[in-house]
């Protein structure tokens, strides 16, 4: 598991390997002078880096910027320099907004290196290289003053600034002095400044869009962890995802037209991806499937191939910034998700533990209240402690339901799962309302075959039981009838609980099930009905609801039978149980 993390943690160390971070991210507070920096506040405990470990940085920066140069000018270059893949884009942005924009000088030097290398001369080399750093230094600046990012990319805020301002804003800079510079070289003539402008844009976007997050989510990781259910998921999801970009990409004569070959077969990867894996899985993926499909257009193989390579590349460029955006907004959104479900937990726990212990001493005060003689307690104040005493359970009742639902949403519902009689259960659950059924002098009648058994959690079918006969009880009127009828069905147990209440209107039974709805006349959470549901579906079976008003209404649930249970409707004759309740 991960360490345990505080308000001083940075909060891309508290981040396990593949999740998110156990709380909502705090993001860096800015240092704030006369002159606007962009520096993120180191965290408590952590300096600056001396003189050696900031040379160090640059060089680093320098040699990795100069390596992405000269391989992204390898990827079909227009003009000679304005490639349609241009990785440094998303190292200099990650540089700078991971270790602060003191990094620039290497983003200048690397730039200006790479060209010369590449041929051009040192005055259109510096030029291409001012427009390289003023574009990494106004996205950084955007990207933590506007929206002050959070480098996991876990806010779909942070997806949308980095779409927009990085690289739909700050590539304008680069584009235009870069093709500004080589026009002023004379190495771009004036018919060929529109084509250049255009590809050096979209080369720089998509490094911003695909390299800069890869580098941005995994910043701060520290020690992986991962149970081996987690790790195997990841494992397959790396063969599927790998195999599947083999087979689009590189598999197969060029311009094979077979259907099942398109570029939308990789969605279903990348989906998988940043729902179970968040920013980090999906940025991955991304990259990944993009090194497959860069890879095969260069060999002439996939959807993307194409007469000359830079038609095939463009038509590869709208399909990484598509399959990008779409990825990183999934991912950034399944993680806000994720992270508003355990702060609800969070909150929930917290206050819930707060109130238990104020209740459990207020039940404990009026048990003791109504165990002194009739001689020292009036009858007035009797009924006042039966009163609270029956407060105090319908409080901690509410508070066990509004747990039991926060914990179905987050879908960390726990099952001890064991064979149960199924008549016994049912049994068991009517027990428990028989005074109420003797106040309102009503009738309960069981049929339920003597020898099914259930593979079920006893405790949390009890509670979906109890939670269905006491609704049948209050919704039946006075010397009504409510029957538990239990059968066989296609090899799965059939509970059904009837009543013959005012019943539902057809309109209303789809929002039965659903969280806080209540009938008209009902009073209560409207929980009840959602967590029998999440119960039911968490053993694996589903649940039904008819009713016709005036009529009555009939709720019932499958559940899977237990092994060695005959499954047969023929060989199980149902038992009756009928109990007519006293007139009181």
């Amino acid at each position: 598991m991960p360490g345990r993390c505080d308000r001083w943690t940075p909060v891309e160390a508290c981040r396990d390997g593949l999740g998110y971070a156990p709380r909502p991210p705090v993001q860096a507070p800015l240092v704030r002078s006369r002159e606007y920096s962009v520096e993120p506040r180191p965290p408590a405990g952590q300096v600056k880096p001396g003189p050696l470990a900031h040379a160090t940085e640059l060089t680093l920066l320098l040699i990795v910027y100069v390596a992405a140069a000269r391989l992204g000018l390898q990827m079909g270059p227009v003009s000679g320099f304005a490639t349609l893949v241009w990785p440094p884009t998303g190292i200099a942005l990650a540089a700078l907004l991971i270790r602060g924009v003191r990094l620039w000088p290497a983003v200048l030097v690397g730039a200006v290196v790479a060209n010369v290398l590449s041929g051009a001369s040192l005055p259109v080399a510096s030029g291409i290289g001012i427009g390289n750093t003023l574009e990494a230094l106004l996205a950084a600046l955007l990207l933590r003053r506007v929206v002050r990012i959070h480098l996991g990319l876990d806010r779909l805020v942070d997806v949308l600034a980095l779409v927009a301002l990085a690289a739909g804003i700050s590539t304008l800079v680069s584009a235009t002095v870069g093709v500004l510079a080589l026009r002023a070289g004379g190495i771009v003539q004036p018919g060929q400044v529109v084509e250049t402008w255009r590809v050096w844009w979209v080369g720089d976007a998509l490094g911003d869009l695909v390299v800069a997050p890869f580098l941005l989510t995994w910043s701060g990781v520290g020690a992986l962890t991962a149970s081996p259910r987690r790790a195997l998921e990841v494992a397959v999801l790396a063969v599927v995802a790998a195999g599947v970009s083999s087979f689009l990409f590189l598999v197969g004569p060029p311009l094979d037209p077979a259907p099942v070959r398109q570029a939308y077969i990789v969605f279903p990867v990348l989906i998988w991806a940043a729902i179970r894996f968040g920013p980090r899985g999906g940025t991955t993926a991304i990259l990944v499937i993009s090194v497959f499909a860069i890879w095969g257009t260069f060999l002439d193989s996939g959807p993307f191939t194409s007469e000359t390579l830079g038609v095939g590349l463009l038509k590869l460029q709208l399909f990484m910034g598509v399959a990008t955006v779409t990825t990183l907004v999934l991912a950034a959104v399944s993680a806000e998700r994720m992270e508003a479900l355990r702060a609800e937990e969070e909150i929930l726990a917290i206050v819930t533990h707060d109130m238990k212990n104020p209740l459990g001493a207020l039940r404990l005060s009026a048990r003791r209240l109504l165990k002194q003689p009739s001689t020292e307690l009036g009858p007035d104040a009797r009924r006042q402690g039966e009163f609270i005493l029956r407060c105090g359970q319908r409080l901690e009742s509410l508070i066990a339901n509004v747990l039991d639902a926060a914990t179905i949403r987050a879908g960390h519902l726990s099952l001890r799962c064991a064979p149960q009689d199924l008549a016994a259960l049912i049994s068991d659950a009517a027990e428990t309302l028989g005074p109420l059924l003797d106040e309102k002098s009503q009738t309960f009648r069981l049929e339920a075959p003597p020898a099914v058994r259930v593979d079920v959690d006893r405790e949390r079918i009890l509670q979906v039981l109890s939670n269905l006969l006491g609704n049948a009880v209050k919704f039946a009127p006075r010397n009504g009838h409510i029957t538990a009828t239990a059968i066989v069905v296609n090899g799965w147990a059939q509970v059904l609980i009837s009543d013959d209440g005012p019943g539902i209107e057809s309109d209303k039974l789809e929002q039965v099930f659903e969280p806080y709805w209540s009938g008209e006349s009902a009073q209560g959470t409207g929980l009840g009905l959602s967590i029998v549901r999440g119960i039911v579906e968490a053993h694996g079976g589903t649940t039904s609801v008819q009713s016709q008003p005036g009529v009555g209404t009939t709720i019932g649930f499958i559940i899977p039978l237990a092994s060695g249970t005959p499954s047969s409707p023929e060989l199980l004759m149902p038992r009756v149980l009928s109990h007519r309740a006293k007139h009181g």
